[in-house]
């Protein structure tokens, strides 16, 4: 409905944010102006979600995830709760969508096709860094998830030891051990205390 019924829209020609920068800052090349831009609204949506989760609201929110019942004994409308977070990360969808709309300079309808995949990845990848400490820590370790997956992607691809073609299998596999790696981490922490409960009883 936004493209207006086309499959895809291309942006050249047509004064989108990153070129305007780049006519008021003539100075600095289309790569900064990209980067810039794309770690100002980072760091912008970081601060505006890192604040709203510590607000009334979305302590209900993080309380909903954590024990729906508990929240729904505590009189709270769980139901209005769901579709306010879904609300919020369908608007971050959207904004996102936008930016990366001008950053290519088009806009396709395969466009997002796989990108629940990379969000899910970008996340355990961050908890793998960082741990599950608090919302800033959280809401931070997802977008430097989401950098480090880039760069394996973009490493992957560019040493040439997978064909072009491979993309989507490298892809899958980075996602595979993302995933794996909480699990991993778990059997060793565990192996480890019975280990040590094995030394306990036998000295």
């Amino acid at each position: 409905a936004v493209m207006k019924n086309a499959v895809n829209v291309s942006l050249i020609g047509k004064t989108e944010l990153f070129s305007y920068v780049m006519e008021k800052m003539p100075q600095l090349s289309r790569d900064t102006v990209k980067t810039a831009l794309a770690l100002i609204f980072a760091l912008i949506v970081c601060i505006i979600i890192i604040r709203f989760f510590k607000t009334h609201i979305g302590l209900c929110i993080r309380a909903t995830g954590d024990n729906e019942a508990m929240v729904s004994s505590s009189s709270i409308n769980v139901d209005a709760t769901k579709i306010f977070a879904l609300a919020i990360s369908n608007a971050c969808v959207g904004l996102s969508g936008g930016l990366m709309a001008q950053y290519q300079g088009y806009a396709d309808i395969n466009s997002s096709v796989g990108i629940l995949v990379v969000g899910l990845a970008s996340v355990i990848i961050g908890e793998v860094i960082f741990g599950r400490r608090s919302v800033t820590i959280g809401i931070i370790s997802a977008v430097v998830g989401s950098i480090v997956y880039r760069y394996i992607m973009a490493l992957a691809t560019a040493t040439h030891i997978f064909p072009a073609f491979a993309l989507k299998l490298v892809s899958a596999c980075i996602v595979g051990i993302a995933l794996s790696i909480p699990a991993v981490k778990e059997a060793a922490a565990l192996s480890k205390i019975k280990k040590e409960a094995g030394n306990d009883a036998h000295n």
